[in-house]
């Protein structure tokens, strides 16, 4: 068994990250003002179409790329098909 660690004795240095002040400064801005941002999404199913309207709308100077396998959109509602279920719009 190790013995408990020296803590240390001046507080006043110590910060959220539990060690002392960091040797950055972090920026007061958006993150899209500093650089162009590469977004990449994961699926195209409700989610993924969705991030693909929000982030557009939301952050400037983006590159957004949706990345998904199938040959379509609709993720569990292209990929399955549920009987007894329907739709009112002819495919």
């Amino acid at each position: 068994m190790s013995a408990i660690p020296n803590l240390p004795t001046d507080v006043s240095r110590l910060h959220a990250n539990g060690a002392a002040k960091p040797s950055f400064k972090l920026n007061n801005a958006p993150v899209e003002n500093l650089r162009r941002l590469k977004v990449i999404v994961i699926g195209a199913g409700y989610s993924g179409i969705y991030c693909g309207i929000r982030i557009p709308e939301r952050l400037r100077n983006v590159d957004l790329v949706i990345y998904e396998k199938n040959a379509g959109v609709g993720g569990t509602w292209y990929e399955n098909r549920y009987l007894g279920c329907a739709c009112d719009v002819p495919c």
